[in-house]
């Protein structure tokens, strides 16, 4: 089974994720059916599952599996929010954020299987609104 985030319940090979705010508060009041989200994620079976769940609440999902790309639509489209894994190929997920945060302040959830304190702090203090 992989885990995807803690305290969550079963779904299938994945864990239901529980996310620690409401993507809606993020994009300040917006209704799930008008916000844009982005993900960067390499695990196509995590990819998939997270856009399914998403655009079945009603977010508008566009996805990506390298970090790159990411950086690329993340700087040249209007998203209201990110989900970034961390361990990306071609530019990792916090080096992504770094550029990122140069130019935009979008919304950022770090979304890995990375949970070592220095991680968690490292992605906070690159500008993540939550890990």
């Amino acid at each position: 089974m992989k885990d995807i985030a803690p305290n969550s319940t079963d779904l299938g090979n994945f864990r239901r994720i529980q996310v620690p705010f409401r993507l809606a508060e993020v994009g300040m009041g917006m209704s799930p059916s008008h916000m844009r989200l982005l993900i960067v994620e390499d695990d196509e079976d995590l990819q998939a599952l997270l856009v399914s769940m998403l655009r079945g609440e009603g977010y508008l999902v566009d996805a990506c599996s390298d970090g790159e790309l990411g950086l690329y639509k993340a700087q040249n489209w209007d998203f209201d929010g990110l989900i970034l894994d961390v361990m990306l190929p071609k530019l990792d997920g916090f080096e992504l954020l770094r550029r990122l945060r140069r130019t935009h302040q979008t919304p950022v959830l770090m979304l890995t299987a990375r949970d070592e304190t220095i991680d968690r702090v490292r992605g906070l203090a690159l500008g993540a609104d939550d890990y």
